[in-house]
């Protein structure tokens, strides 16, 4: 019998009541739902980033109509389920975030330079604790001017876009902004032809000038032009042009009593060098308060009024000294004159009597070991003063007095390695280290030391 509360529904299948209830509350299936958003709350900012990064590769796709990386085609509505809305928007993001990066960034042959810069800096800060604070300051500096590196559009070097002043003092500021301070009446600019700044007064910006054109100022009666070193600015008077000359030509313009030249210690360079230098007799000219003579090999010189002892003549030496209390006199074993001070006299003394005067601690002797001549020694060394070949002068602790290889002089040797300074074949009586003997060198008849034979 056929239950009235089923009624017609008898003929299908009991359905649960937990499972209708279940089915009255599902949704129907239209696609995956765009829960992104909801879920970008929940995500760590690293993951975020992650998203951003694969997006900067989705925005070609996304200006072509084309599936994002990981969408497929729905089956029901033939094209792309879902695309969603923080997708979109990180897509957008990336590509600004990609352009802002390169919009912001500092080249990287301007941040060498402003490196280079900062190490310039730093050297010129006091060592140790004095020169903290400049340091910090030239870091702080760095910091800054990178910074503006990176604000401005398409820097290059050398100015980099760095146009800001600093608080630094010139020489510590960058160039080529050297924007440091300076006393009252100069100004701050970059040395002409280094990467180094310095303070220049208003008529002398010649020297933070630019090469070739040197347009800068000069003080009267002189002009800015380019010299011989290179890149190079500096003041000159119109009767000085020697050094803007090349070389070899050298045919610039030198003032009275001068000739543009080169000298070979100088390098290849044009300089004003005093008539002096090429008069046969050392009669030439001298700029004021000099005097024109000869030195020991023969060459002529300008020397100081006040210091002709040096271009006097041998024996008589009559020449002036600089210093109060000095003697010009003949150098001892030489035929040249110099000056010496009263308290040492040995210098200047005739050899081989040596009866100059030294300091104290020291005696004036002979050393014949090239040529006779005076000279003082410490009183633990009178062995080097002493007669060979007794030589019984004084050595330090641990050395002995004796005759020097080839005779005729005294010197110092260890005690226990006389053999080779003291020994003379083919006796070769001399002492050496242990284990080792002294024996004569095949051809000489000198000694020394090596293995037993």
């Amino acid at each position: 019998m056929v239950s009235p509360s089923i009624g017609t529904a008898a003929s299908t299948s009991p359905i649960p009541a937990t499972t209708a209830s279940r089915r009255s509350r599902a949704p129907k299936k239209r696609g995956r739902p765009c829960v992104f958003a909801a879920r970008r709350t929940a995500r760590s900012d690293a993951a975020v980033h992650r998203e951003v990064t694969n997006m900067k590769t989705l925005v070609p796709a996304l200006l072509l109509g084309l599936p994002l990386g990981g969408a497929r085609p729905g089956r029901r509505s033939g094209g792309i389920m879902c695309i969603r809305a923080g997708s979109l928007a990180l897509v957008v993001a990336a590509a600004l975030l990609s352009s802002s990066t390169h919009a912001s960034r500092c080249p990287k042959a301007c941040t060498g330079l402003l490196k280079e810069q900062r190490r310039t800096c730093r050297a010129a800060c006091p060592k140790h604790k004095p020169g903290k604070d400049c340091r910090s300051a030239c870091s702080a500096e760095f910091t800054t001017v990178k910074a503006t590196c990176k604000a401005v559009s398409n820097p290059s070097p050398p100015a980099c876009g760095v146009t800001s002043t600093t608080t630094l003092p010139c020489d510590a500021s960058l160039a080529p902004a050297c924007g440091g301070t300076c006393p009252n009446g100069q100004s701050c600019g970059q040395s002409t032809g280094s990467n180094s700044c310095i303070c220049v007064n208003a008529d002398e910006t010649c020297f933070v000038s630019s090469a070739p054109a040197c347009g800068g100022t000069c003080p009267p009666g002189q002009m800015c032009d380019q010299t011989d070193f290179g890149l190079v600015c500096a003041c000159h008077s119109p009767d000085d042009t020697c050094a803007l000359s090349g070389y070899p030509a050298c045919g610039g313009t030198c003032p009275a009593g001068q000739f543009c030249g080169s000298l070979l210690f100088a390098g290849k360079v044009c300089r004003c060098i005093p008539n002096c230098l090429r008069s046969p007799t050392c009669g030439g000219e001298c700029p004021e308060g000099q005097t024109c003579g000869q030195v020991s090999g023969g060459l002529c010189l300008c020397v100081p009024n006040d210091d002709t002892c040096s271009i006097a003549a041998a024996p008589t030496c009559g020449g002036t000294c600089p210093t109060t209390g000095q003697t010009c006199g003949q150098v001892s074993g030489g035929s040249s004159c110099m000056c010496a001070a009263a308290d040492n006299t040995c210098g200047i003394s005739p050899a081989p009597s040596c009866g100059g005067t030294c300091p104290v601690g020291q005696v004036c002797g002979n050393i014949p070991l090239y040529t006779d001549h005076c000279e003082c020694v410490t009183l633990d060394r009178t062995c080097l003063v002493s007669e060979a070949p007794a030589c019984g002068g004084t050595c330090p602790t641990g050395q002995v007095c004796g005759e020097g290889p080839g005779g005729g002089f005294c010197e110092c040797a260890d005690a226990d390695a006389t053999c080779f300074y003291f020994g003379r074949a083919p006796a070769c009586g001399g002492t050496c280290p242990f284990l080792q003997v002294c024996a004569p060198i095949p051809g000489s008849n000198s000694c020394q030391c090596g293995g037993p034979q």
